[in-house]
């Protein structure tokens, strides 16, 4: 298994144009800018405001990932390990061709607060463009803040807007030109970080860029399903790390791509459902379509053959919207195999339980020849 994840513990929007407001339980993240001369909440506005997002996946299960990690259940080199940011959008408007999104470790502790955007009157129980815990407090972001409208990035000021670390190895971004702004962000060293103890977990705050949040030529508009979310979709903490093996296959036959009708994948021992949290081994099937007919003391169809060592990978869909929740990737998802055949391993703990899955099968051949293997390999997670 290469591929793991963990839910967020708590996110929160904070607001410029509304400083002491909280949205702790909103199921909506917001990174919104609002030029001088736009509509926001139905008034025309004579400044520019921002929205940031704080996301926190400090918790039970990343302490648990950072034990998996530390008993080598997760590979072996740092190097090679990989972590991800992941957040699904659910609204998007006004987005220019190409921008970028950044994420920085949040310097400073903070309470996430039970508000909502809509509550009359608003919540102060929480975290805010302001304050690190609430009204009453009024403990206030110093390392780090920047207010967006009047200062520059990562400078302190009272006025709030987040704490955050800076400098090489504290930055992840992501750029868009032309594609989903689902968030798919890397954020390995920040991650690494807060392992290793260099700086305390607080989280991630994420914004735009300084210059594009002051900006006053474009208006912003880019919303994420929440912790809050009853989809699921809330903002995942993923890691991917290699897990290949080629050991014992030397008296197996890589199956041919175009002999006999060409090969042939089917699942071994795939079951209906799998249990939350299950790890599970899963056998591939390998043979022609046509075997060549030969005179032997046993059947054809026990003959093991393999996929192209090194270049077959598996993905993971969601059975019910068709989305890809795992691509092929010849690092992180390649097939492996040893003397009984194909294999590889899995984690359960990647995929949300009470629904159904299935795996897809590519595989590279020689001459730039790529097969796909789609035949309805469903299954559930369960409780």
């Amino acid at each position: 298994m290469a591929h793991y994840q963990i839910y967020t513990e708590r996110d929160a929007t904070i607001y410029e144009k509304y400083p002491e407001r909280n949205t702790g339980i909103d199921q909506i993240l917001e990174l919104v800018k609002t030029t001088s001369g736009s509509r926001l909440d139905d008034l025309f506005q004579v400044a520019s405001f921002n929205t940031r997002i704080l996301v926190d996946f400090n918790g039970t299960q990343f302490t648990e990932l950072s034990k998996s990690i530390s008993n080598g259940e997760m590979g072996s080199s740092v190097h090679t390990r990989k972590f991800y940011l992941n957040m699904k959008s659910v609204y998007a408007s006004d987005l220019p061709i190409s921008y970028s999104l950044h994420a920085y470790p949040v310097s400073e502790s903070w309470n996430n607060g039970a508000g909502n955007y809509a509550d009359l009157p608003e919540t102060r129980n929480g975290v805010s463009w302001y304050y690190r815990d609430n009204d009453d407090n009024k403990t206030v972001w110093n390392t780090g803040s920047a207010h967006s409208a009047n200062t520059s990035a990562g400078l302190t000021n009272a006025q709030g807007g987040g704490a955050w670390w800076t400098g090489s190895g504290y930055e992840a971004s992501q750029q868009f030109n032309y594609i989903s702004p689902d968030v798919r962000m890397e954020i390995t060293p920040i991650v690494i970080k807060w392992m290793n103890g260099h700086i305390p977990n607080n989280g991630l705050i994420i914004k735009q860029k300084y210059e594009d949040e002051v900006n006053n030529a474009e208006n912003f508009n880019l919303k994420f399903f929440s912790k809050d979310t009853h989809t699921i979709y809330a903002p995942k903490l993923e890691v991917v790390w290699p897990d290949i093996s080629n050991a014992g296959t030397a008296s197996l036959t890589e199956t041919n791509v175009t002999a006999s009708g060409g090969p042939i994948v089917y699942f071994k021992n795939i079951e209906e459902s799998y249990p939350e949290g299950s790890r599970t081994q899963f056998r591939l099937g390998i043979r022609s379509q046509y075997p060549t007919k030969t005179y032997s003391t046993a059947s054809h169809y026990t003959t093991n053959e393999i996929l192209p060592p090194n270049s077959a990978s598996y993905a993971v869909c969601d059975a019910v919207t068709g989305e890809t929740l795992l691509d092929y990737d010849d690092t992180y998802t390649c097939i492996s195999n040893d003397k009984q055949g194909s294999y590889f391993n899995y984690w359960m703990d990647a995929l949300s339980p009470e629904r159904y899955y299935k795996f897809k099968i590519r595989a590279k051949y020689d001459n730039n020849i790529i097969k796909y293997f789609d035949n309805g390999y469903y299954f559930k997670v369960v409780r």
